[in-house]
């Protein structure tokens, strides 16, 4: 392997990290729409609000404790950047 093709796996690496790391547990797809729990888990407003009408309090689909919402804006202007970059 020479280094040309070394760097190239590496960024691919770092990609397939960063888009994990910008999925939604719930629908396995880049956030659309995202909120941080107080649990520090990340989702799709509407995946979260899905999974709450079935349950009775609001729970996190993760780790399944009660959480509060809080708004993730840098979540939201990562992933705009994302997608301008990579043209999504």
């Amino acid at each position: 392997v020479n280094c040309r093709s070394l760097q190239l796996l590496q960024e691919e690496e770092m990609d397939s990290k960063l888009v994990e790391e910008l999925s939604c547990p719930v629908c396995c797809e880049i956030f659309k729409h995202p909120v941080l729990l107080s649990c520090s888990h990340s989702f799709c407003k509407e995946c979260l609000q899905q999974f709450w009408r079935t349950k009775k309090t609001q729970e996190c689909p993760v780790q399944e404790f009660v959480v509060f919402i809080v708004l993730h804006f840098m979540v939201q202007y990562w992933i705009f950047c994302i997608r301008v970059t990579n043209g999504y």
